[in-house]
């Protein structure tokens, strides 16, 4: 009987203390948060480690600016990402509750560190997101749609060149046939301070 009643108060007041007011989005100021995160594709899949700078205005609006370490396993033709990104963040909460579901865009550069210069370069990143807050954390799932440019090098002494055009774009592929298409799922967890 004493278990019959403490599962009816349970059931009872999980949906209050749930969904009761303190969504982090709705408190005004500066909020920092860090965020594990990684690109899905039909090749890989490239991890990201990132954290998000920006001013809540009380209405369930951010803007932020977003940077971290991307980085992945080799390639099937040994390419190795290690990219740096930097993105301007703007995210909306719908309510003031612990448990909100949210829409988020980012958007700015990926630029390679490797020191095979597997990228070659620096890139065009868009991420448009759609999650939940719950209390301090976020769950997110969205489309990672990146495209990068690419340089030749030269190999010294041998007066040849070797182009690197398309080593990102097997790394990352759409999900079409062949190796083209820089687009994946995106799949992130946060914390808020």
């Amino acid at each position: 009987m004493n278990v019959r009643i403490t599962s009816v108060l349970v059931a009872l007041l999980l949906p209050v203390t749930l969904f009761s007011q303190n969504n982090a989005g709705y408190d005004i100021g500066y909020h920092p948060s860090v965020e594990a995160g990684v690109v899905l594709n039909n090749v890989s899949a490239v991890a990201s480690a990132m954290t998000s700078q920006g001013y809540c205005f009380g209405n369930g609006l951010y803007l932020g600016g977003v940077t971290g370490l991307v980085f992945g396993a080799v390639s099937p033709d040994g390419g190795r990402a290690q990219m740096i990104p930097v993105m301007a963040e703007v995210k909306y909460s719908f309510l003031d509750r612990k448990a909100s579901p949210f829409v988020s865009l980012r958007t700015g550069a990926m630029f390679d560190l490797s020191s095979d210069g597997f990228a070659g370069g620096a890139g065009f990143v868009l991420r448009p997101t759609i999650g939940v807050d719950i209390r301090r954390f976020s769950v997110s799932v969205g489309v990672n749609l990146q495209s990068l440019s690419f340089g030749t090098t030269g190999v010294s002494g041998s007066g040849s060149t070797t182009s690197w055009a398309g080593k990102g774009m097997v790394f990352f592929p759409g999900f079409t046939s062949g190796t083209s298409g820089n687009s994946g799922i995106y799949a992130g967890l946060a914390y808020y301070f």
